[in-house]
């Protein structure tokens, strides 16, 4: 046990090194500000979370995010078909829903 230990504090110690930390950090903030990941809105989704840039919107329209969370929220429960437009997953969500809904379980691929 003592040496599986040692083992694990030895890689843990090299992963959070601080020549590595900084390294991390330098090869990750030269993806995020070049032209290539700026201009690259698939990018930015991939690499922020809708929370993140929730925030940045909300901030920009001079709101919070807490309400712009809800007032999209609210608008979404109005206009169901509408937002789908917006968001493709969810009609493939809905799709495999009313799909299973119709077959049952036994009818999934």
């Amino acid at each position: 046990m003592d040496q599986v230990l040692s083992d694990y504090r030895d890689r843990l110690q090299a992963a959070i090194s601080l020549m590595k930390t900084d390294a991390t950090f330098t090869e990750t903030l030269n993806k995020f500000t070049g032209d290539d990941f700026s201009q690259d809105v698939a990018q930015i989704l991939v690499w922020f979370s809708g929370k993140d840039l929730m925030a940045c919107l909300a901030t920009r329209l001079g709101t919070t995010p807490g309400l712009m969370r809800n007032q999209l929220r609210d608008w979404v429960l109005k206009n169901p078909e509408r937002a789908l437009v917006f968001w493709p997953e969810a009609v493939q969500l809905r799709d495999e829903l009313v799909r299973v809904s119709s077959t049952g379980l036994a009818g999934r691929a």
